[in-house]
């Protein structure tokens, strides 16, 4: 099991939480039914872990852009 306290609490970002959140969800849901998903239901499965990931990789750079990370102007954060 997956646990947000085994990442020191000033990393813990939106990437963080969702790959925490996505392994999870495999772990539970997903694995355990594996042998009774069909080939469209991995593909949807497959599309939107990638979908979530993008969403995450962009609440990142907002993030960092808020904290004036990655050489964004001061103007970017109005």
């Amino acid at each position: 099991m997956y646990s947000f306290e085994e990442q020191p609490e000033q990393q813990i970002d939106s990437e963080y939480i969702t790959e925490q959140a996505m392994d999870a969800i495999y772990s539970l849901v997903i694995e355990p039914m594996e042998d009774r998903l069909t080939e469209e239901d991995a593909t949807l499965i497959g599309v939107i872990g990638m979908a979530l990931k993008a969403v995450a990789n962009k609440a990142k750079a907002y993030e960092d852009m808020q904290m004036g990370k990655g050489g964004f102007s001061h103007h970017s954060r109005n």
